[in-house]
């Protein structure tokens, strides 16, 4: 078997409506050398049909014994994997053809960096665009974020060298914030970056409140766990910032709060146009 470039780990559970089309976007990827490891964690939905339907060599699919959680599923995914870099995908996004390509690219001509992430339009359940977010590029920026209690490295886009994963991996006891408590650990040791391009379309989740407000719970907890160094004041201060994005979140899923969604920068047209296009192929 020849050992593919990059291994590409997509977690399922219960996605039916929006799987076929993550698959579709990795497999339309301008890159080709990939394989893409499917975790299905116990979908009680028609999830496993769906993938099913894929004929291509390049897709493993795994199913859990029963549900396992993101972290766990990741886990796995990461040591059946046999890529020299691993890439994440979640089952209700889209990546543009040009992801693999962009981020392989800048991990080799930069040695010294782990992991990359990007930029990423939100889109609603019906794909309309909501905005995009450009995360700033460096590993100061991204660090200093996080110890605030947010850290600008959005999970779907990670792409890392799978050394780094496999030294790094999830803690299958964080149900919710898996990535945060993930990069706050491994901030000391590691050095993580951006590219402000938008290379994947991410589904806003802003209505579901208990899961966002359970997440900001586990980040609470991962503050208080991984900066015993930095003094109470800091601990207290990432703290108290996460509880006010709690109330923020709550404010965004009122009726009146959901016209706040706005205030995420528009699409240019360049994006705008790719997107239209991205989303017609997704779909065939």
């Amino acid at each position: 078997m020849i050992r593919p470039l990059i291994s590409v780990v997509l977690p399922v559970y219960n996605a039916e409506q929006t799987v076929a089309a993550a698959v579709r976007s990795i497999r339309a990827q301008t890159l080709e050398d990939w394989e893409l490891i499917v975790v299905d964690d116990a979908s009680t939905d028609g999830s496993l049909a769906q993938i099913e339907k894929f004929a291509d060599p390049r897709i493993r699919l795994m199913r859990n014994g029963g549900n396992l959680g993101l972290a766990a599923s990741l886990n796995r995914g990461h040591t059946e994997a046999a890529g020299k870099y691993f890439a994440r995908m979640d089952a209700d996004d889209v990546s543009f053809p040009e992801r693999l390509a962009r981020q392989l690219a800048y991990l080799e001509a930069h040695p010294t960096v782990d992991l990359v992430g990007a930029g990423m339009m939100v889109v609603t359940r019906d794909d309309q665009p909501l905005g995009v977010l450009h995360p700033p590029a460096s590993h100061g920026e991204i660090c200093a974020a996080g110890r605030r209690g947010l850290f600008p490295l959005y999970h779907p886009t990670w792409f890392a060298r799978a050394e780094w994963h496999r030294t790094h991996p999830y803690d299958p006891v964080y149900r919710k914030a898996q990535d945060f408590e993930l990069l706050l650990r491994a901030a000391s040791t590691s050095t993580y970056a951006n590219l402000s391009e938008v290379l994947l379309a991410y589904r806003s989740e802003a209505a579901q409140m208990r899961k966002r407000l359970r997440t900001r719970a586990y980040v609470v907890r991962a503050l208080l766990r991984h900066l015993p160094g930095a003094g109470w004041s800091q601990r207290v201060r990432g703290m108290c910032l996460t509880g006010l994005k709690g109330f923020g979140d709550v404010v965004l899923a009122s009726p009146t709060g959901r016209l706040l969604r706005g205030s995420l920068p528009p699409p240019d047209p360049v994006e705008t146009s790719t997107w239209a296009k991205v989303r017609a192929d997704s779909k065939t």
